[in-house]
């Protein structure tokens, strides 16, 4: 698809500074690295230009995605944790600076930082997108993710950016079973 009328056409989605990007430095949230420029984008960033998006910018990730905490603040309460490495995008997409963003999960990334800070995350398949780029903590583990307000649009920019349509089937409440363990 091109570019300008593809399925992201205009949409600002932030990045995780985890993953590279050619015209923007990219330092996996290390002063080691800062002011690094890649010769490329990573695969997720160059689909994600390829479907239309607009790179707004980087968002602030724990050191190598797994040391130090970032900056990022939970935009709902400055005094709570916005979540883990990836809590960049998802504050970010709560604030209403971006409507998507990208980040990555090892083990809680992507749903916990969206839980914290109320947006809704998605984190797919085992590379249902390639990590090519991606400064990865765990290659057998590390899987890319998505940020956006709500599951709809979380599913459009998914969709969007993998060709793959993800389509909710609909239940109606009355046949759902809704079961309680009480361990006690």
């Amino acid at each position: 698809a091109d570019a300008a009328s593809g399925p992201l056409a205009g949409i600002a989605v932030g990045v995780k500074d985890i993953f590279d990007t050619h015209d923007l430095p990219t330092a996996y949230g290390s002063p080691i690295y800062a002011g690094y420029r890649p010769l490329a984008d990573a695969a997720v960033v160059a689909m994600a230009r390829n479907a239309g998006a607009a790179i707004a910018g980087k968002t602030v990730t724990t050191e190598f995605a797994y040391f130090h905490p970032g900056k990022t603040r939970n935009p709902h309460d400055p005094r709570h944790t916005p979540g883990g490495s990836s809590s960049g995008s998802a504050a970010a997409v709560a604030a209403g600076m971006i409507p998507a963003a990208i980040g990555t999960q090892t083990g809680g990334s992507v749903i916990r930082p969206a839980s914290f800070c109320g947006v809704a995350g998605y984190k797919p398949s085992f590379r249902l997108v390639p990590a090519t780029g991606m400064k990865t903590f765990s290659w057998s583990l590390d899987t890319t993710g998505f940020f956006a307000a709500s599951v709809a649009d979380v599913a459009v920019f998914a969709a969007g950016l993998t060709g793959r349509p993800l389509e909710a089937e609909r239940l109606e409440a009355r046949k759902l079973r809704l079961g309680l363990y009480r361990t006690r």
